[in-house]
């Protein structure tokens, strides 16, 4: 039996949902199809897409497939790639193209397997631990290299002494003037710093 067998326009309108609309729409989208396509193509049974985002957030049973199939879409993006990459009869720089949109339509669609960025905090099975910094010195970091661990770092030294000016304790950066001069120019420019020269 087809969709357009099992729809009745009558008795079912396009924006109300129902648990197999939203398979239909999860099954079509994960395929390829998108929801623009999906409400042009069947218009007496999947709405606009602006509902369609509506219903996942009114339907948490919904979101949950609809993220199942961009996961899916995801993946059938990159096996395009691959298609596109072994394709000798097209212009190298049409499928260089197509593959640089898939991937980014993927990255967009599960950013979690084919993005750059990943999710840190609230991540139950690796958690981001935020503490406070500490500045360990070269004997510290020598130790962590060689696979040592460093215990009870409280308080990490400073890394520029304090400078004592006319009997004031300062904090360690002074302002320095450093005179430059561009190769095109004949006057110099004085650039102005915050960081301690060390002397």
């Amino acid at each position: 039996m087809s969709v357009h067998e099992a729809i009745s326009p009558i008795t079912i309108k396009p924006k109300d949902y129902t648990k197999e609309k939203g398979v239909f729409v999860a099954e079509q989208f994960a395929g390829g199809v998108s929801l623009a396509d999906l409400a042009d193509n069947y218009p007496d049974y999947v709405p606009a897409a602006m509902y369609i985002k509506r219903w996942r957030v009114d339907y948490p049973q919904f979101a949950s497939m609809m993220t199942f199939a961009e996961a899916a879409l995801a993946d059938v993006l990159v096996d395009q790639c691959t298609d596109l990459a072994d394709d000798v009869k097209r212009p190298a720089a049409h499928s260089a193209n197509g593959i640089k949109v898939r991937l980014a339509r993927a990255a967009a669609l599960d950013q979690n397997v084919y993005g750059n960025k990943r999710i840190l905090a609230g991540d139950p099975d690796n958690p981001l631990l935020v503490g406070k910094a500490e500045v360990l010195t070269d004997d510290e970091l020598m130790l962590i290299a060689r696979g040592g661990v460093v215990e009870n770092v409280e308080k990490a030294p400073p890394v520029h002494p304090p400078l004592a000016v006319d009997g004031h304790v300062h904090s360690g950066v002074r302002d320095t003037t450093i005179p430059m001069k561009h190769p095109d120019m004949d006057s110099v420019t004085t650039l102005k710093t915050g960081v301690d020269p060390g002397f």
